[in-house]
């Protein structure tokens, strides 16, 4: 017996693998979302139960519990994959802003642009050069109108010129909607 959201997430550092279910008499659908939000499987009111609505929600609690942990492994493998490639992997919205970026992406910006680059900030926002900038306008153009490519370029690369291979694709959704560029 409890209030508030510091008892869910209190609840949910303790026992993160086992779905949270609120029981409430507090009709308070902003606490519903919140709990939700922070981890909350479902959100119920007293006396407004019944047997079968008590039942589906703890099987619907249990079955969003274990997608929820079978999400959370795949991320994890999905990071470990791209953290542990010495190549720059990173993707941008369609405003050109960060999503995400691997460590060897996060390594190399800092040693360029002598600061770390946070997520959502524009990657042509970043006081390069115009032509540069225009250059990447370009590529990431052609990527939203939905084609795929690579180009060979060669760079200086902290202080050594290289020919680095740059690969361009778009994120779409399952829909076909392009909603970025990796």
């Amino acid at each position: 017996d409890s209030l508030g959201l510091e008892t869910v997430n209190k609840i949910i550092s303790i026992i993160p693998l086992v779905p949270v279910i609120v029981l409430t008499g507090l009709k308070d659908d902003e606490l519903a979302m919140d709990s939700i939000k922070v981890g909350a499987q479902d959100y119920l009111y007293k006396g407004k139960i019944d047997p079968e609505m008590l039942r589906r929600s703890i099987h619907y609690s249990i079955e969003r519990k274990h997608l929820e942990i079978a999400l959370r492994q795949s991320q994890a493998k999905l990071t470990a994959l791209t953290d542990n490639t010495k190549d720059r992997i990173w993707s941008v919205d369609k405003h050109f802003c960060l999503i995400a970026g691997n460590r060897t992406f996060h390594e190399y910006f800092k040693e360029s642009f002598g600061r770390m680059i946070n997520t959502g900030e524009n990657l042509l926002e970043l006081g390069i050069a115009p032509e540069i900038k225009e250059e990447w306008r370009i590529y990431f153009n052609r990527v939203l109108s939905g084609e795929g490519f690579n180009i060979e370029k060669e760079s200086d690369f902290l202080g050594e010129d290289r020919i680095i291979e740059y690969l361009f694709n778009p994120i779409a959704t399952h829909d076909g909607t392009i909603t970025g560029i990796v």
